[in-house]
C-alpha cells in the first residue's frame, strides 16, 4: 500500500512538472500570437506578484475594434496579466526582439504607482473587455 500512495505521489509529481514544462517562459522583447485571433502581444516586463504570481507587462497589437469604433485594429500599449493566464492564451513565440508600444512605459508606471492589479481573461477577450468600458464609441488619443 504504501508503495503504491508513492508511485500515486511520484505521477502528481512528474505529471505537475510536466504541465509547467509546457507554460512558456517568458521574456522581455518576445512576440507571441494570440489563439484564435490576428492579435500579437510583445512582452515588455515579467516580474513578481501577489503570493506565488507573476506579472506580465504587455503591449496588444492588432486589437481589432468593433465597427462603430471608427478603426479596423488599435494598439493597447500596457497591459498587466497573470503568466498563467497569458500562457494559455498564446500558441506560438515568432520573434524575440520586438518593441512594445512607445506608450509602454508610461502606461507601466502608472500602473506600478496605482498598485495596480492583473487581468485573469484571455488576452482574446481584451477587446471586448475595452470596448465595454469605453462605451464601444471611438477611441481617442488622449
Amino acid at each position: 500500500m504504501l508503495k503504491l500512495a508513492a508511485i500515486s505521489i511520484a505521477s502528481v509529481m512528474i505529471m505537475s512538472a510536466a504541465q509547467a514544462a509546457d507554460k512558456p517562459a517568458f521574456q522581455p522583447g518576445q512576440m507571441w500570437t494570440v489563439k484564435n485571433s490576428d492579435i500579437r502581444i510583445v512582452i515588455g516586463r515579467v516580474e513578481p506578484f501577489v503570493k506565488d504570481k507573476t506579472a506580465v507587462s504587455i503591449s496588444v497589437f492588432n486589437v481589432p475594434c468593433p465597427p462603430q469604433a471608427g478603426c479596423k485594429t488599435t494598439v493597447v500599449a500596457h497591459a498587466p496579466f497573470d503568466a498563467t493566464t497569458l500562457a494559455d492564451s498564446v500558441d506560438r513565440l515568432v520573434a524575440t526582439d520586438a518593441q512594445t508600444a512607445p506608450q509602454f512605459e508610461g502606461g507601466y508606471a502608472n500602473w506600478k504607482q496605482a498598485n495596480g492589479g492583473v487581468f485573469t481573461v484571455p488576452v482574446s477577450k481584451l477587446p471586448d473587455l475595452l470596448f465595454k468600458t469605453t462605451g464601444s464609441t471611438q477611441i481617442t488619443n488622449q
